[in-house]
């Protein structure tokens, strides 16, 4: 699990490169690669989130503190 705290960010950061890319540039390659890439993101940020709510066995329920994850 400690790898999808790398990659999201990672992620996130490529697909904002990607944007400023289409931005400048204003290609569709670009601009699919950038939504393609927040989409991905998405999706991983979500089932991560997920995956710490159902740590059931811990007696650790889902909390706020838990979506803030990426930013400590």
């Amino acid at each position: 699990m400690n790898f999808l705290k790398v990659l999201v960010p990672v992620i996130y950061s490529v697909s904002f490169i990607g944007f400023i890319f289409y931005l400048k540039t204003l290609e569709k390659t670009a601009y699919r690669l950038a939504l393609g890439t927040v989409v991905v993101g998405f999706i991983i940020h979500t089932l991560y989130v997920g995956a710490l709510s159902l740590d059931l066995w811990q007696g650790t329920p889902l909390t706020f503190n838990h979506t803030l994850i990426f930013f400590s």
